[in-house]
């Protein structure tokens, strides 16, 4: 598995998944900048399923 053990392999996930977490609150800021908003659904149930998506993705 692209060389390396399993247990980095798996560790390296949540450390790619980090990111991933504060583009939701910067995408929430922008709107707001600029006079928009969300229903605060939208955020959560987009950002959870990308998230369980983004997951099984293979690096």
């Amino acid at each position: 598995m692209l060389g390396r053990p399993v247990e980095r392999f798996m560790l390296d996930e949540p450390a790619h998944s980090s990111p991933d977490s504060s583009r939701r609150p910067v995408f929430g800021g922008l709107v707001a900048l600029t006079g928009g908003s969300l229903p605060w659904t939208f955020p959560v149930v987009a950002g959870a399923v990308l998230a369980v998506v983004l997951w099984f993705v293979p690096d």
